[in-house]
């Protein structure tokens, strides 16, 4: 079972003491699939902006499931004054190179071992962050559903409740679970015409995909949930006694 685990710089309460666990985070960073680690500097304006990005984003994905082991973690180094919090970079895990040419440097590694630097390509808002990372675990984008005779498909209510945009045909009880504001309705099986709408979901902003996630999961939610289904149920039983 994966995981996101997420470690980002900070000082305790009343001390200049970082809040971060480093043995934690080395143990973490040496068993992880992948590791997105940024270096900065406390006196850094566009260091501060990112982790300010960030910490929206780790928070949102946190609890979203994933088979790969992920690790996010920022770090201040370099600080000016003591008043800045102590330097970060010394306890970091040895395979985290913390000389560096510039603030903030963002970095890939793969099991550990440094793969590339992100910092020329990434785009560095909340939008383009929460992409990167949910690439990095691996995260569907979409459930792509071609079936073309289905009663009411767990395979799609499923994916729903994990709050997944659907793609199906526009046939059977499709109609019923995929509106256009969870999803995508293909009125024929010709495959140029899925390749479009694949093209179309994969050039939706991610402002977009978010909302199309939360009304995915509250529909399902509204609709199936054991809450409602006991409620029915209890409903149908009083009308017949």
């Amino acid at each position: 079972m994966g995981s996101l685990k997420v470690f980002l710089t900070g000082t305790k309460k009343g001390s200049n003491e970082s809040v971060i666990n480093f043995e934690e985070f080395n143990s973490e960073f040496e068993n992880s699939d992948v590791a997105f680690i940024a270096l900065m500097a406390p006196w850094c304006g566009h260091c501060n902006n990112l982790l300010d990005n960030l910490k929206p984003v780790v928070d949102k994905l946190k609890y979203e499931k994933t088979d790969k082991k992920v690790v996010v973690g920022a770090f201040h180094g370099n600080p000016r004054s003591p008043d800045e919090g102590e330097d970060e970079f010394p306890k970091l895990h040895n395979n985290i190179d913390t000389n560096v040419l510039g603030f903030p440097t963002i970095r890939l590694y793969k099991n550990g071992v440094f793969e590339k630097n992100l910092g020329d390509v990434l785009d560095r808002s909340e939008e383009g962050l929460e992409k990167c990372i949910r690439d990095l675990m691996g995260l569907a984008k979409t459930l792509i559903f071609t079936s073309e005779l289905e009663g009411l498909p767990n395979a799609v209510i499923e994916a729903m409740s994990l709050g997944l945009p659907i793609l199906a045909q526009n046939k059977s009880s499709m109609p019923e679970l995929v509106k256009e504001n969870n999803g995508w309705l293909v009125d024929s099986d010709n495959l140029d015409l899925w390749i479009d709408h694949v093209k179309i979901i994969h050039s939706t902003s991610e402002t977009e995909m978010d909302q199309l996630r939360k009304t995915s999961r509250q529909q399902t939610v509204g609709l199936f949930s054991w809450h409602k289904y006991a409620a029915n149920h209890i409903e149908l039983y009083n009308s017949l006694i």
